[in-house]
């Protein structure tokens, strides 16, 4: 057994856990539309790690705004 998994589990849960992987293990998205209207607004000029800075954000997370910005524009819904 790791040493990260408490002595208190059952068997059938760390089959399930260990079954299940990294499919749940993302955090959630935290910027909505708000940013993505920011990004494409008055943001839209600098690069990344200046877009990153003025949301409070990482690289990572601009990279992923800029392409739903692509996907928002191309199917508006």
């Amino acid at each position: 057994m790791g040493r990260y998994v408490p002595s208190t589990t059952t068997e059938a849960w760390r089959r399930e856990r260990k079954a299940m992987g990294g499919r749940r293990s993302r955090m959630p998205k935290t910027w909505g539309t708000a940013e993505l209207d920011r990004l494409s607004g008055d943001l839209a000029g600098l690069s990344v790690a200046e877009q990153a800075e003025a949301l409070g954000t990482s690289r990572s997370s601009i990279d992923r705004m800029r392409a739903a910005l692509r996907a928002r524009t191309i199917d508006p819904s």
